[in-house]
């Protein structure tokens, strides 16, 4: 079966490279993570549709017709997440030993110019990748009438002892270590070596110029900006909307204010102040903020720098804060 991982491996090495085209070294290791848990998130969602596979006896008639068929299912649960991505990143997800909220440092390092990390966050694409495919395989061989346990050493270069089946996280854990081993190779000294890796690692994302180019924009007191110009596409453009950025260190926070309404309508949370928003716009100045307004459809095209915040200008709006 190695010969279906080869083939797995090199097309997700493929969509790594299209992604290094496509997307700027700041953006880059987000979008693979993301992408990571596309593919983990449904295999939980059909669990109980893989374990039916076996449960059926014989329905197919080789081994790609089974997988086709997986696949399909497997491809309904994953249009039924394709919106909702960045939610799941937001709010922590885990599939197994895979955990988003975990990987967010490791995201903002490889952001930064650690080219260590981008190839961990690389390599784990990888293997999840390929963990996707072991699975589809592994249930379509029940299709084809294998047993759990007959399947799973037909497929695996290295078996290991699973007790239980049936329970998604001790499967989980097994077949994470034996793609690891199919795809990261497997020796006992340099002169023997028992499973040859399928994976190589892709150049660094980041020359040595942009790793020492990377600077944190740093505020050594408070600073506050106040918006006095919309573009035409932001969202809810009046004239009575304003927002207000304070920077302090490298932390910036966005405040939202519409004086149109009595008393004044004053929002800190509802505008991409949460753990997460504020950890990936740190040291990032307006760069950072600037990209936390897009996902609000709110485009500033000019700004003042003020003494005082609007919320402490207009007394009545602490009612509010």
């Amino acid at each position: 079966m190695i010969e279906n991982f080869s083939e797995n491996v090199e097309i997700n090495m493929n969509n790594l490279r299209k992604w290094r085209d496509r997307y700027s070294p700041k953006e880059y290791p987000y979008k693979v993570v993301t992408n990571m848990f596309y593919d983990l998130i449904p295999l939980k969602m059909i669990w109980s549709e893989i374990l039916n596979c076996f449960k059926q006896g014989k329905k197919v008639n080789s081994i790609d017709e089974g997988a086709k068929h997986i696949f399909l299912i497997f491809r309904n649960a994953q249009l039924t997440i394709s919106g909702s991505m960045d939610e799941y990143m937001k709010n922590g997800i885990q599939i197994g030993d895979s955990n988003s909220v975990k990987l967010r440092t490791i995201i903002e390092k490889a952001k930064l110019g650690d080219n260590k990390c981008v190839e961990e966050i690389e390599y784990s694409y990888i293997a999840r990748t390929s963990l996707k495919a072991f699975f589809i395989i592994w249930a379509s061989m029940g299709l084809n009438g294998n047993t759990m346990e007959e399947a799973y050493q037909k497929i695996s270069e290295v078996t290991i002892s699973i007790k239980d089946f049936e329970d998604f996280e001790i499967v989980f854990q097994a077949f994470s270590n034996s793609v690891n081993i199919m795809i990261g190779g497997l020796s006992m000294g340099n002169e023997n070596q028992i499973v040859k890796p399928l994976y190589t690692a892709l150049p660094k994302l980041w020359s040595n110029n942009q790793q020492n180019n990377q600077e944190v924009t740093y505020f050594k007191e408070e600073t506050i900006y106040r918006s006095v110009g919309f573009s035409n596409n932001t969202r809810h453009n009046y004239p009575l909307v304003c927002i207000e950025i304070v920077f302090f260190k490298d932390i910036s926070e966005i405040y939202l204010y519409d004086i149109g309404f009595n008393p004044p309508y004053y929002d800190f949370f509802g505008l991409g102040n949460d753990e997460w928003d504020m950890e990936e716009r740190r040291g990032k100045g307006f760069e950072g903020v600037k990209k936390t307004l897009k996902r609000f459809n709110k485009y500033v095209t000019e700004w003042e720098k003020v003494e005082l915040p609007l919320y402490k200008e207009i007394p009545h709006m602490m009612a509010n804060k």
